[in-house]
């Protein structure tokens, strides 16, 4: 059997559908596989769509079966039916979310040995606990976690990341332990500290992120810790980017909150307050939420600020980060008060930009 066929995708709708109304034809259980599967040919009616209720618990009779054949059809047929409907564990009842985990773990331990059976595991884990929860797979979970020398607790880990995941105390524990350890990639580290620790992850981010990170692992990082909600943890954030030269080139750089940047554009200071600029600057779409920033930063002491700031206008406008109508009056605002030369020029300049863009206007997508 080829490896493609052990591992378990989100497909299957059909037979969602097919198996959750009965309307099999040929083959049937005493067969193992049917042969065939086609909707009824009864055209009087139409046909009901089964609920997610109806549709898994059809569905877990399949992955009851002892040939893999059907244990995989039925796992795929799962996976879609959370897909389809978006469903989450509280979506289904308590008893059938057991015997849908209990199913699972038996088809989990029965897989047998080998690279195949091992893409099989991991995507039994993914669904067990990424998808179905329940006290069963929670207990599950913790008996893999506990396994020193098992390759699948990192599966536990990226089980968690998946919506809706849902997870007992006992679990994050471990999780935030193993995230401790060489087991997790880097670049999946702040994620999952991230979620098995919440806003307590602070300290380990804050340290994560002084490691030598890769570029991908240091994005992960920053992301995870603008998750955290606070503006004064960016400037290390920003620093650590700049470091890694990943400030310069929009492409290169991580997402960004917008609001996130205000709040720390509003107090940082020399190159911290340029490092939040530039970012603005490669991405003027921010401006949108940093424009109340913004202009209090074009009233700063010093010229070189002025400068950066009111460099960073028009290319907001032109990126509709700010209206045009804000634009302009923010500029000739400033304006008006300016005296040094070399801001007044940008300043100029920049009104130039804005008052040309409310003639011709922007193809820029934000």
């Amino acid at each position: 059997m080829e490896t493609k066929r052990w591992m378990i995708g989100a497909g299957a709708l059909g037979a969602v559908a097919l198996i959750g109304l009965g309307h099999w034809e040929g083959g049937g259980p005493e067969t193992g596989v049917p042969e065939t599967a086609v909707a009824s040919r009864e055209a009087a009616e139409p046909a009901k769509i089964p609920t997610l209720e109806e549709a898994v618990g059809a569905l877990v009779a399949e992955v009851e079966r002892p040939t893999m054949e059907a244990k995989v059809r039925g796992i795929e047929g799962i996976e879609g039916a959370f897909s389809a409907s978006r469903g989450w564990p509280k979506s289904l009842s308590e008893g059938l979310r057991e015997r849908t985990a209990g199913a699972l773990i038996e088809a989990y331990n029965g897989a047998g040995a080998g690279p195949e059976s091992d893409a099989f595991r991991r995507s039994v884990l993914s669904l067990l606990v990424g998808k179905v929860g329940g006290p069963r797979a929670h207990d599950f979970a913790l008996d893999v976690l506990d396994g020193e020398e098992d390759p699948m607790r990192v599966e536990v880990a990226k089980a968690l990341l998946r919506p809706g995941a849902s997870a007992s105390r006992e679990v994050l524990v471990e999780v935030a332990e193993l995230a401790g350890t060489d087991e997790v990639p880097d670049e999946l580290k702040p994620a999952v500290l991230k979620r098995a620790l919440g806003r307590k992850a602070e300290p380990e981010l804050m340290a994560l992120i002084e490691k030598d990170l890769s570029p991908a692992a240091l994005k992960s990082c920053a992301v995870a810790i603008q998750d955290l909600g606070k503006p004064g943890l960016m400037g290390k954030v920003l620093e650590r980017l700049d470091a890694k030269g990943l400030l310069g080139t929009p492409s290169r750089m991580p997402w960004f909150s917008g609001t996130l940047l205000a709040g720390y554009i509003r107090t940082a200071e020399a190159a911290d307050l340029a490092r939040a600029l530039r970012v603005v600057q490669a991405r003027p779409v921010l401006a949108r939420q940093a424009f109340g920033a913004l202009k209090e930063r074009l009233a700063h002491t010093d010229p070189a600020v002025r400068r950066i700031v009111a460099g960073i206008i028009p290319g907001a406008v032109q990126h509709k980060g700010i209206e045009v109508e804000d634009g302009e009056k923010i500029l000739e605002s400033r304006l008006q008060e300016e005296q040094d030369p070399l801001v007044k020029g940008v300043l100029e300049d920049g009104l130039a930009q804005v008052r040309l863009a409310k003639t011709v206007p922007s193809t820029l997508q934000p």
